[in-house]
């Protein structure tokens, strides 16, 4: 009968180093580059990056203004007039840069050492 040892534990703490960079990772790194990336990319004075939950950030994004949406809510509803867009809320080029910052990000903070 043969009989094989294996050391695993180098292995399982590598794995258990990258469990906890990707839990840090979800917390508070993605959130903070979403908003950076609101700052940054999309302009806005006031990022409104929420985090439902440990591992996730979402953000709104509106065909136009806050305000000009809320001027609207206050009008009289004869005067309202149904728009209708044709083109996505978020061009293109934001959500590429917005791809592009996040891959970047996990090249940074998540190497596999």
């Amino acid at each position: 009968m043969i009989t094989i040892d294996l050391d695993t534990s180098r292995a399982q703490a590598r794995l258990q180093g990258m469990a906890d960079r990707i839990k840090e990772f979800g917390k508070s790194d993605i959130p903070a580059e979403l908003t950076a990336w609101e700052v940054e990319d999309m302009h806005r004075k006031y990022p409104n990056t929420e985090t439902p939950d440990d591992h996730s950030a979402e953000t709104e994004i509106w065909p136009t203004s806050r305000l000009a949406l809320a001027r609207r809510a206050v009008e009289p509803s004869s005067r309202r007039r149904v728009v209708v867009w044709h083109r996505p809320i978020l061009r293109e080029a934001l959500w590429l840069r917005l791809r592009e910052r996040m891959v970047t990000m996990m090249q940074e903070k998540l190497p596999w050492r």
